[in-house]
């Protein structure tokens, strides 16, 4: 078994459950909260596991900051075109 401690302060719950998702199919894998940190435990002691681990981390980290910067544009795109909609049914 290989155990893990990250803290909560640099890793979100969505990055980290996220992550845990696709590592199901490499591994079992068990998660915790405790106080500030997230306990995760993986069955296989195995390298290739906790690099792919890593992997993923870094990945949803990325995708986590990409959503954040654009979130303020996709919403103002969808209101553009709920708006563009509504007016031509209104026709």
């Amino acid at each position: 078994m290989t155990e893990m401690k990250l803290d909560k302060a640099n890793y979100s719950q969505w990055v980290i459950r996220n992550s845990l998702y696709w590592m199901s199919s490499y591994t079992r894998w068990t998660l915790e909260e405790i106080d500030n940190q997230w306990k995760i435990t993986f069955e296989d002691n195995n390298e290739s596991n906790l690099f792919e681990f890593n992997k993923l981390i870094n990945d949803y980290i990325l995708r986590e900051k990409i959503e954040l910067k654009t979130e303020k544009v996709k919403e103002s795109i969808i209101n553009k075109v709920l708006v563009s909609i509504n007016e031509r049914l209104n026709e």
